[in-house]
């Protein structure tokens, strides 16, 4: 299947990767790491999927991951800081923000909404010790 999305083109039948028409040498890790987002655009990515995903469940460290994911930022033109393309939700997971062709249709990413709060959200706790 070959993904296209922002400037980049992903195809997982010939395992390449290319940015602004030009090949990207990624390693296989960031390559699993990229299919698994564009295959979920617009989805939030567990860290929990993609340790089963690209790691095949085995136990990596906090930081091989983050490494991992910032490898796959720096192939896509993103950064850390401004996570246009690939964004990061806190203790969550990550997710691919942009719209992906995948050939016979177009997967688009929901826009950003802020959480909306419940009413109960604001009602205070009241606890009383005996």
């Amino acid at each position: 299947m070959r993904y296209t999305f922002s400037d980049c083109i992903l195809d997982t039948n010939s395992y390449s990767f290319s940015r602004d028409g030009e090949v990207v040498s990624i390693e296989p890790q960031v390559f699993d790491l990229l299919r698994l987002l564009v295959e979920n655009a617009g989805k939030l990515v567990t860290k929990d999927q993609l340790i089963e995903t690209v790691w095949g469940g085995r136990i990596v460290s906090e930081a091989t991951v983050s490494a991992r994911i910032n490898a796959a930022r720096n192939a896509v033109g993103d950064n850390g800081k401004d996570q246009a393309i690939i964004r990061t939700v806190a203790r969550r997971g990550i997710e691919l923000i942009v719209p992906v062709d995948c050939g016979d249709r177009t997967v688009a990413s929901p826009p950003i909404q802020t959480r909306q709060r419940s009413p109960s959200a604001f009602m205070r706790q009241r606890s009383d010790f005996a």
